[in-house]
């Protein structure tokens, strides 16, 4: 199925919750991207993966980073992302699993780049990263 983009109001019947909204501001952020959600395995090693969960609101960048291991999940990462704050960058372990994350977000050119690694005792650490242009 096409996208198909048009300035007219094709849903007139229906109001906006917040009459003051300038939905077709485009300075707003979610007028600008294609996806408004997702998820993204940043590396899965060991038994274990670091994902990134984001969703865009209306001028910033909702993201969190959770490392899924065997013996349990914990959040690494959660943050808000905006154009005065662009990256984040945090660690964390549970039980015998560790992972550190940085996430940006490039307001301008509207690529979100992840890069992680995870590191477990006796086998090691392995890295990974991704970019995606929303």
């Amino acid at each position: 199925m096409s996208v198909a983009l048009t300035k007219e109001d094709t849903l007139a019947h229906i109001d906006y919750q917040d009459a003051g909204l300038k939905v077709d501001d485009p300075n707003l952020l979610v007028n600008q991207v294609s996806s408004t959600g997702g998820q993204i395995i940043i590396v899965s090693a060991f038994e274990c993966s670091l994902v990134l969960n984001y969703s865009f609101g209306a001028m910033s960048l909702q993201v969190s980073v959770v490392l899924q291991t065997p013996v349990g999940s914990i959040t690494i990462i959660n943050a808000e992302l905006d154009p005065n704050n662009p990256t984040v960058n945090l660690g964390g372990s549970i039980g015998p699993f560790k992972a550190e994350a940085t996430v940006s977000f490039n307001f301008g050119t509207m690529v979100l780049s992840v890069s992680g690694q995870v590191c477990a005792p006796l086998v090691g650490c392995k890295k990974g990263s991704a970019s995606i242009h929303v």
